[in-house]
């Protein structure tokens, strides 16, 4: 908005900032109407649970089966994030192919 207060114009503020002139519009007309509120920052994205693929009861079944599978096991490739915080574990299993070490109660 300070391009357009200091005299630019629309298509000056858009190219600017790497947005199409039509955008530097809407949000022109939203500062005319609230002021800075306008401009501050909102929520994006989905919200939590809407639009998922799985139910709740589909998601905890896939969560039981993968629980404690290796990635290779489960064919994501080699990285591991519980690696890690399993090492450490006295109750740890053999690793598998991808180095890791899932314990028993991970």
């Amino acid at each position: 908005m300070t391009m357009l207060l200091d005299g630019k114009t629309q298509q000056e503020a858009a190219d600017a900032v790497g947005v199409t002139r039509q955008i530097v519009s809407e949000w022109k007309s939203r500062y005319d109407e609230q002021g800075d509120v306008a401009l501050d920052g909102k929520k994006r994205g989905r919200r939590p649970g809407e639009q998922k693929a799985l139910d709740t009861k589909q998601e905890t079944r896939i969560r039981r089966l993968i629980a404690d599978k290796c990635p290779d096991q489960l064919k994501l490739g080699s990285h591991c994030g519980r690696a890690r915080r399993s090492l450490s574990s006295s109750s740890a299993r053999p690793a598998c192919a991808c180095r890791c070490r899932l314990s028993a109660t991970t």
